[in-house]
């Protein structure tokens, strides 16, 4: 099942991040400008469509995982989407969540045209980009 399959990548990845972004290499590499992490994991979520609620549904069954943030071209869009799945920060623009200090990794979960601009944006603020297909 689907989400089943979304489940397990995002448990892989979970546990990836944990030990990436804790190792001082990791965290010189994204410049994370002495970013503390704490026990969960909190992503960012670029984008409110079908494919981003499917990975919230898998973060919201992730022992270490939390959705922190969510953005969408529109505030309202992004609010909506945030009361769905219990986010508490939805941005109208995706520099809003991309400069949001709590979020330690983010997932693009836009049209596949966005996710290489999407990720590259990622990267220069700083945040570890995970590309949803």
């Amino acid at each position: 099942e689907k989400s089943s399959a979304m489940r397990v990548v995002l448990s892989s990845v979970a546990s990836l991040s944990r030990r990436n972004l804790r190792s001082s290499s990791a965290l010189s590499f994204f410049s994370s400008g002495g970013k503390e992490y704490g026990e969960n994991i909190r992503w960012g979520i670029l984008s409110a469509g079908k494919i981003s609620s499917d990975f919230c549904k898998a973060i919201a069954i992730t022992e270490g995982a939390e959705a922190a943030a969510v953005a969408a071209r529109s505030a309202a869009k992004a609010s909506t989407f945030a009361d769905k799945h219990g986010i508490s920060a939805s941005y109208g623009s995706y520099k809003e969540l991309l400069a949001d200090p709590s979020v330690d990794v983010v997932y693009v979960g836009s049209i596949a045209d966005e996710h290489a601009r999407l990720a590259a944006q990622s990267i220069m603020a700083g945040e570890a980009p995970v590309v949803g297909e």
